[in-house]
């Protein structure tokens, strides 16, 4: 796996707390591609309030992602990775004068 969020869910008062794993050896455009992706996931799921713990974030992405796996993908996070790939190969381009 090179990034994930981790499907654990852990409460602290009033905050959630949920975990995003990267492969250490990721660099540059690839690391920032999985990172903005993983972040998707976890708005994902601090936007549902009724996520609390590892259940309730296992039964979110039953409902709204198909499984990939072991894992779970949706469109949004798809889409946003593919954003940053772009907007990353656009800026490199880009070389000012």
């Amino acid at each position: 796996m090179l990034a994930c969020l981790v499907l654990a869910v852990t409460q602290a008062g009033p905050y959630r707390i949920l975990q995003i794993k990267v492969d250490p050896r990721r660099k540059g455009h690839g690391l920032m591609v999985s990172i903005g992706h993983e972040l998707k996931h976890a708005l994902e799921l601090l936007n549902e309030r009724t996520v609390v713990n590892n259940s309730t974030a296992h039964n979110f992405y039953q409902r709204i992602a198909p499984r990939r796996g072991n894992s779970f993908e949706t469109q949004a996070a798809v889409e946003i990775g593919l954003k940053i790939d772009g907007e990353l190969r656009q800026s490199a381009k880009y070389q000012p004068d």
